[in-house]
C-alpha cells in the first residue's frame, strides 16, 4: 500500500511508514486494495512463467514431430551412405564401371500413393498350404521347409551374411574347398534369402502382430545385399570370383523381396541390378563368369541370370525382351535336338574352350526354356523331360538324420547320387511339364529329401558344388526344391 504522507510504497503490516517515519493508520478500503493489487502482480506473474513453460513445450513437441516425421522418411532399417564399397578393378571397355557407394535404405513397409503392386502373394497361407496340397506336396514337406528355414537362421552371420564354411558337412577335411570360394559370400547370402522368400516371409510386421520367427534373419540379410551393392555399375557384391554368380542371385533375391514388399528403393535396385546383366548378355545370348560381354558363355551362369530376369518380370521390374529371347536362343544352342544331351556351352566361342556335355543340365535347361515361354508340347521340351526323368530322386536313410559313417565308398555314392543343384532345376523343370512325368518324379523326390533332411534341418550333401561352399548351400537348395508346389504359380 501506499502511505499517505510520502506516497512511497510500504508493506501492510507496518505502523510506520520506514521512508519518513510518520506513523500510518490503516482503513479497511486501504487494505482492500492492497490484496487486490497483490493479487494482480501474482496473476501477472504466473500469466509470464505459464506462457514461457508454453513455449518451451511447444518447441519440444515441434521438435519431436520433426524427429519422427524425419525417421518416417528414413526407417533405421538401412543406412550405408557412408559405407565405403569394396575398391574394383580396372574396367575393361565393356565392363559397366566402378564402385562409388553402396545404395540407399529400405524404405518403410506402408501403402502410399503410387506404392508399386506387391506380387508373389500366393506363397502366403493359407494360397501357400492349398497350391502346396493341390500339386504334390503335403504336411511333412512343408514341416521340412520349416526345419530346414530355421537351421539357415542358425548359420547366419552378424553382419547379415551366410558364410562359406564346409566344416557343417560330414566330408573328409582334404575335400573341401571352402578356402578358394570366400568370394561366394554373397550368392549364398542370397540363396538362404531365396528359400525365406520363397515362403512368401519379408521384414514386415503387420500391425498389431509381433515379428515373425525369420523377421530378423531377412532384414538382415537384405540389408547385407543392399550394402554391397555398387552404386554406379549396380553390380551386387565384391568383383572377385567369379562374381556374375553373386550378381546373378542376389539379383533374383532383390527382385523377389521387392515383388513381395512393394518396397520403391528394392525395385530401384533390382533395376540396376537387372541391368548390368542386360548389358553383360554375350553374343550368343548367354552369361560367363564375369561382367565381359566376349567372354566364355556356359550354362551355369546363364541359369542363375534367366532365373533374376524373370523374377523381376514377374515383380514388374522392366526387363528387355529382346534379351530374354536371346537367351532361349542359347539356350537351344546348347542342347542336341536328336538326343536332348545338352552342353555347359557352345563351340566357337572366344575362350577356345570345347563345349562339354553335362547330362546333369537337362533340367535346367529345360527349366529355363519353359519359363522363357517355350511351349511343353515343344518337341525339344519333350526330349529334355524325358532325359531328366531318367534318374529319379533316391536316398538312403543314412545319408541323412540316420548317417554313418562307413567308409570312402558311402562317401563316393552319396556324391554322385544326392545332388541339391540337379533336383532343383529338374524338380521345377518337371513340374512346369506337369503330366505323369512330374507325378512319378515326385512320388520319388519327396521320400528321398525327407530321407536325407538331417535332424537339425539341414541337408549334408557331399557333390561337387556342397564341398565348395557347405551345408547352407545344400540346404537352401533342397528348401526351395521343396517349394515348388507353389513358388511359382
Amino acid at each position: 500500500m501506499q502511505c499517505p504522507y510520502c506516497k512511497a510504497n510500504i508493506p501492510i503490516n507496518k505502523e510506520y511508514c520506514p521512508f519518513c517515519g510518520k506513523r500510518v493508520t490503516v482503513g479497511f478500503d486501504a487494505i482492500a486494495a492492497s490484496v487486490h493489487d497483490d493479487a494482480s502482480v501474482r496473476r501477472g506473474e504466473q500469466l509470464t512463467s505459464f506462457l514461457r513453460w508454453s513455449f518451451a513445450g511447444l518447441l519440444i513437441v515441434g521438435a519431436v514431430l520433426f524427429g519422427l516425421n524425419d525417421l518416417w522418411d528414413h526407417p533405421l532399417v538401412y543406412d550405408g551412405a557412408d559405407l565405403p564399397a569394396p575398391d574394383s578393378p580396372p574396367s575393361e571397355p565393356t565392363s559397366p564401371g566402378t564402385i562409388l557407394k553402396p545404395y540407399k535404405e529400405i524404405q518403410p513397409l506402408v501403402a502410399y500413393e503410387g506404392q508399386a503392386p506387391r506380387v508373389f502373394r500366393y506363397r502366403l497361407d493359407p494360397m501357400r498350404t492349398q497350391l502346396r496340397d493341390m500339386h504334390g506336396g503335403s504336411a511333412q514337406t512343408g514341416d521340412a521347409v520349416r526345419r530346414g528355414l530355421d537351421y539357415l537362421r542358425s548359420q547366419q552371420e552378424p553382419d547379415g551374411s551366410w558364410p562359406v564354411n564346409t566344416g557343417n558337412l560330414r566330408i573328409r577335411k582334404e575335400k573341401s574347398q571352402a578356402a578358394e570360394f570366400q568370394w561366394a559370400r554373397t550368392g549364398l547370402t542370397a540363396l538362404a534369402l531365396l528359400a525365406y522368400l520363397g515362403e512368401g516371409e519379408t521384414w514386415e510386421v503387420p500391425p498389431g502382430r509381433n515379428p515373425g520367427p525369420y523377421t530378423d534373419a531377412i532384414k538382415r540379410g537384405i540389408k547385407y545385399l543392399m550394402d554391397g551393392q555398387d552404386a554406379q555399375n549396380g553390380r551386387f557384391g565384391p568383383p572377385d570370383g567369379n562374381f556374375m554368380f553373386n550378381h546373378a542371385l542376389a539379383t533374383q533375391a532383390v527382385a523377389e523381396a521387392a515383388g513381395l514388399s512393394g518396397d520403391p528403393h528394392l525395385r530401384a535396385a533390382a533395376q540396376r541390378g537387372i541391368e548390368l546383366i542386360e548389358r553383360t548378355q554375350g553374343t550368343r545370348g548367354g552369361w560367363g563368369y564375369r561382367d565381359q560381354i566376349n567372354q566364355r558363355q556356359d550354362t551355369s551362369v546363364t541359369a542363375w541370370a534367366v532365373q533374376a530376369l524373370v523374377a523381376a518380370q514377374q515383380a514388374g521390374i522392366k526387363v528387355n525382351p529382346e534379351v530374354l529371347a536371346k537367351a532361349l536362343k542359347f539356350l537351344d544352342e546348347v542342347t542336341d535336338p536328336r538326343t536332348g544331351t545338352t552342353y555347359y556351352g557352345v563351340e566357337g566361342q572366344a575362350s577356345g574352350v570345347p563345349k562339354q556335355a553335362t547330362p546333369s543340365y537337362a533340367g535346367v535347361v529345360l527349366m529355363l526354356r519353359q519359363e522363357l515361354g517355350e511351349n511343353s508340347t515343344s518337341p525339344s521340351v519333350r526330349l529334355l523331360a524325358r532325359r531328366t526323368s531318367e534318374v529319379h530322386p533316391r536316398s538312403k536313410k543314412e545319408w541323412g538324420k540316420d548317417w554313418q559313417d562307413k567308409g570312402s565308398d558311402l562317401d563316393k555314392e552319396r556324391a554322385l547320387t544326392f545332388d541339391p543343384h540337379r533336383l532343383y532345376f529338374a524338380t521345377n523343370g518337371l513340374f512346369y511339364f506337369g503330366g505323369e512325368d512330374w507325378v512319378s518324379w515326385n512320388n520319388q523326390l519327396v521320400p528321398a529329401l525327407l530321407d536325407m533332411q538331417d535332424r537339425d534341418g539341414s541337408w549334408r550333401a557331399n557333390d561337387i558344388w556342397s564341398v565348395k561352399v557347405g551345408a547352407t548351400y545344400s540346404t537352401a537348395l533342397s528348401v526351395m526344391t521343396l517349394q515348388v508346389y507353389y513358388r511359382y504359380h
